[in-house]
C-alpha cells in the first residue's frame, strides 16, 4: 500500500540510505500524485542520493519540486527545499542565478515561518553575496547583503532560544545549537559562541552532524574575515 511504502521510505530517509528511498517514494507519488508531502521527501531523498551524479541528482529533484510551484508557493517546506538546491547548486557550479535564486526562496521562507533554518541559511548566503558584490566594486550592494545579514542572524538567535524551550530529541536539539553556535560566531560574540559549542558537543549525535557544522561555521568566518578586508 500507499502508506506502507511511505513509512518504509520515511525509515530509509531516517537512516541516511536516500537511494533506497527514492524508488519507493516514485512509487507512492504514482498512488498520490497531488501529495505534497511526499514530492517534498521524493525531491530531498532525490537531491541527497547524488545520483547519478550530485549535480544531475539536484537538476532532478529541481524538477520534482516544481510541481509544488516553488516560485509562487507561501508553503514554508517547499520554499525551504528549494533554497536548499540552488544552493548545493550554486556551491557546485557557482552561478549567480543559482545564489540569487536560494537567496529569494530562502528570505520567502523566513519571512513566512520566522524560523532559525531558513533565516541561519539566508544570513550565510547573503554574506557570501555581499562579498562577491565587494570583490567587484559594488560597495553599496555588498554592505548592504553584509548589514542584512548580521539583522538576521540576531533575529534567528531570537527564534532558536525560544525553540529550546520545547522539548525535542537530541538531534534536533542539537541542531537549534549549531544554529545558535553559528549565528553567534557571525555575529562575533565569542563567549555566546563558546557557549552553544559547547551545549551542541555535549550531546550524543553522530559525528558527521558536528563536521556539517564546524565545516559551514569555518565557511562563515573565512567569509566574515574576507568581507571586512574588501571594507577596509
Amino acid at each position: 500500500s500507499a502508506k506502507s511504502s511511505l513509512d518504509a521510505a520515511l525509515e530509509k530517509i531516517a537512516a541516511s540510505d536516500f537511494v533506497a528511498a527514492c524508488p519507493l517514494l516514485e512509487e507512492v507519488c504514482k498512488q498520490r500524485p497531488n501529495d505534497s508531502f511526499v514530492v517534498q521527501q521524493l525531491a530531498l531523498a532525490t537531491y541527497k542520493a547524488k545520483q547519478p551524479t550530485p549535480e544531475a541528482a539536484l537538476l532532478k529533484a529541481k524538477k520534482i519540486l516544481e510541481q509544488l510551484l516553488p516560485m509562487t508557493t507561501n508553503d514554508p517546506e517547499t520554499l525551504g527545499l528549494w533554497g536548499a538546491i540552488h544552493k548545493r547548486l550554486w556551491e557546485l557550479r557557482q552561478q549567480e542565478t543559482d545564489l540569487n535564486e536560494s537567496i529569494a526562496a530562502y528570505e520567502r521562507g523566513f519571512s513566512l515561518k520566522q524560523d532559525y533554518y531558513n533565516g541561519i541559511n539566508l544570513a550565510f548566503l547573503l554574506d557570501r553575496r555581499g562579498l562577491m558584490a565587494l570583490k567587484v566594486g559594488q560597495c553599496d550592494e555588498g554592505v548592504a547583503d553584509a548589514v542584512l545579514a548580521r539583522r538576521i542572524r540576531r533575529d534567528v538567535m531570537r527564534y532558536a532560544e525560544q525553540a529550546l524551550t520545547n522539548e525535542m530529541k537530541d538531534e534536533k536539539r542539537y541542531w537549534v545549537l549549531a544554529t545558535l553556535w553559528e549565528a553567534a560566531v557571525g555575529l562575533g560574540a565569542k563567549e555566546e559562541a563558546q557557549k552553544w559549542e559547547s551545549q551542541a558537543r555535549g550531546l550524543k549525535v553522530p559525528a558527521w552532524m558536528v563536521e556539517t557544522t564546524v565545516h559551514q561555521i569555518g565557511a562563515v568566518q573565512a567569509t566574515l574575515v574576507e568581507i571586512a578586508q574588501h571594507r577596509a
